[in-house]
């Protein structure tokens, strides 16, 4: 679940509710507004992460994933949200089903003498970063294909 900085506390905690979620990573300028929240909601785990650059200069560790297509294809991969221009915020669930389209991508044909959409396009020579200008709360940054 990634709550926008832009929700009041009801809207926080109507979608923190819909989504069922007990724990939220949140970064130090978050951490008045999710002791609020875990104050309204006890059973929420909060964690604050530390800062961007020590996120990003830590080595990932493998992490291996041991479940079948069949039984997790319907699982949340992402959970972000709406506005809540018209109300609450409301749920958006991006599943592995979804990201698994992002992927078949690949195996559409290549038209000779044009560049892909697909994902290959963040193959970078040599590795590297792609920067999302999308909030990661807004279900536009999910919609980037990994």
């Amino acid at each position: 679940m990634v709550p926008s900085v832009r929700n009041a506390e009801a809207g926080q905690l109507h979608v923190l509710a819909n989504a069922e979620c007990t724990k939220l990573f949140h970064s130090r300028e978050f951490a008045k507004t999710a002791s609020g929240l875990q104050a309204k909601k006890p059973e929420l785990e909060t964690f604050e992460l530390g800062p961007l650059d020590s996120l990003l200069a830590t080595a990932p560790r493998h992490f291996p994933y041991m479940k079948q297509w069949e039984t997790s294809w319907k699982e949340p991969v992402i959970i972000a949200h709406s506005s809540g221009s018209t109300g609450f915020p409301k749920q958006i669930t991006v599943t592995n089903g979804v990201f698994s389209v992002y992927d078949s991508l690949r195996f559409i044909p290549k038209v000779p003498g044009r560049r892909t959409q697909d994902n290959a396009m963040y193959n970078f020579p040599g590795g590297g970063r792609f920067y999302n200008p999308y909030p990661p709360f807004h279900v536009s940054a999910a919609e980037v294909p990994y």
